[in-house]
């Protein structure tokens, strides 16, 4: 009995060695890679909604109202247009002479042709217009992002549709196309070798 109980308190004086020497002990930092020289732990990632930075700039509403201003007498001739046309319409409907529902009704083709000309011509200069706005901002908005990025050291900037902005030291193209190089460099150099080998071994 008595040695069943000195076993024991050995055993739990081992134990507790052992977890205070774990304790003691210094554990080893986690590793983290080193590409480009610097450490990936380092990387700093961003993220930002371009189409809420887009809706929400104070540049878009200055945009429309610039293109209103510029296609206000188009906007207005097509409305002239359009009442004009309403007011052929109503009268086609109340008209009873023969021969000059004839007249009206030849008024009312032009008259419509002239519309349908007049709203798709407004549609297609407008459409040109905006795009050429749009894309001038869209390229202020991107330029306004780098220079924050480089601003407050981000080496990733994402947006809700992929990558927008990679600092040279996160960029890992030249590293992955310098290992390929070199392997390829190597397998030529263990092809040559293998060669070399098998024509010796033939001409013994």
């Amino acid at each position: 009995m008595m040695n069943s109980r000195k076993i024991l308190v050995f055993l739990l004086w081992l134990s507790v060695s052992a977890t205070a020497q774990e304790v003691l002990t210094p554990q080893p930092a986690p590793q983290t890679v080193a590409v480009n020289g610097f450490q990936l732990s380092d990387l700093k990632v961003a993220f930002v909604n371009f189409r809420r930075i887009l809706q929400s700039s104070p540049q878009l509403s200055a945009m429309q109202t610039m293109l209103n201003a510029e296609f206000d007498q188009q906007q207005k001739a097509l409305r002239a247009a359009q009442n004009e046309l309403r007011e052929l319409e109503r009268q086609a409907l109340t008209h009873n002479n023969l021969q000059n529902d004839e007249a009206l009704e030849r008024k009312l083709i032009e008259k419509r042709r002239n519309v349908t000309y007049l709203e798709n011509t407004l549609h297609d200069n407008y459409s040109v217009r905006r795009n050429e706005e749009l894309t001038r901002l869209q390229r202020q908005i991107l330029d306004e992002i780098l220079a924050v990025a480089k601003e407050y050291g981000f080496d990733v900037i994402l947006n809700d549709t992929g990558v927008i902005y990679v600092s040279e030291k996160a960029d890992l193209t030249s590293l992955v196309i310098q290992r390929l190089t070199q392997s390829l460099d190597k397998n030529t150099a263990d092809s040559k070798i293998k060669e070399e080998k098998t024509h010796d071994k033939t001409k013994h």
